[in-house]
């Protein structure tokens, strides 16, 4: 049960969700292993789950094109209404980062937005298709981060994107590996009412002020000079440690102090001994 307004009925389980076997067409059996236990790694969990992962992408890539091929036919066959299967696929894509894939995510990119299926507005058809482009959008931008120049004229195609949210996220990514010279160019591409876009950048969480009582308040010293992590080859952002805990204390465990929690912010005034009180007799 929740609390948020609804225009549907009260939250009840009257079905099963399942979902459709994957890569049941690949003729490998092998391959057909390998793909199956990524989709089944991706989302694991315990102290080695990402380790298990990379092992499997590593074994994958060492299939040449074939896990490609295959991650591309499965896309294609997959039914409209397969949205977890669909984007675990464009992940699988993602996270291979093998720039033979640009063709695939080009054509999942492109590929028209259907109409919007659901009537609840907290389970949208519409939000996760363009989930699932996005995530493509972002799988060309690794590519673009590695210096394949096709992926950054793919990002530069998609800032013109009939979705606003696949346009902002591919013209950002374009300008992050463009630079000065990306910004011309978008410039000139883009309509002038998208201009805007060109404004958006990617934020440290340490940039964003603490909110305090449902407002926003200006930050107290200036941010510290951090830039958000990169993903980096293996399929996950690259950790941080600038401005932050060290990989022992994050091992430990240990708290990190809040931005708002400074060492030179004046603490509670000191109590002094208590006066008596006047008593009679």
């Amino acid at each position: 049960m929740i609390d948020a307004p609804r225009l549907a009925p009260v939250d009840e389980l009257n079905r099963r969700i399942t979902h459709a076997p994957l890569f049941t067409s690949v003729k490998s059996s092998r391959l057909k292993g390998l793909l199956q236990e990524a989709v089944q790694r991706m989302n694991g969990l315990g102290e080695d789950a990402e380790s298990k992962y990379q092992q499997t992408l590593a074994a994958l890539r060492e299939t040449g094109r074939e896990a490609i091929d295959a991650l591309g036919k499965e896309f294609a066959v997959l039914a409209e209404d397969q949205y977890v299967n669909r984007w675990a696929t464009v992940q699988l894509l993602t996270d291979l980062q093998d720039p033979r894939a640009l063709d695939a995510l080009d054509k999942i990119i492109s590929s028209p937005m259907p109409a919007e299926r659901s009537h609840d507005p907290h389970s949208s058809t519409a939000g996760r298709e363009v989930v699932i482009r996005t995530t493509a959008v972002e799988a060309v931008a690794r590519l673009a981060a590695g210096g394949s120049v096709e992926a950054r004229q793919t990002l530069l195609k998609h800032a013109r994107h009939s979705v606003r949210s696949v346009k902002i996220t591919a013209a950002v990514a374009y300008l992050e590996e463009a630079g000065s010279r990306g910004r011309k160019e978008l410039l000139r591409r883009m309509l002038k009412s998208d201009h805007w876009i060109l404004d958006i950048r990617r934020m440290h969480p340490r940039e964003i002020p603490p909110i305090e009582g449902h407002r926003f308040l200006p930050p107290k010293s200036p941010p510290e000079a951090t830039t958000a992590p990169r993903p980096v080859p293996g399929g996950r952002a690259a950790p941080s440690t600038a401005g932050g805990a060290s990989p022992r204390a994050r091992s430990e465990g240990k708290a990190l102090p809040r931005p708002t929690d400074s060492p030179d912010k004046p603490g509670p005034p000191a109590k002094g001994p208590r006066r008596p009180r006047n008593t009679k007799g």
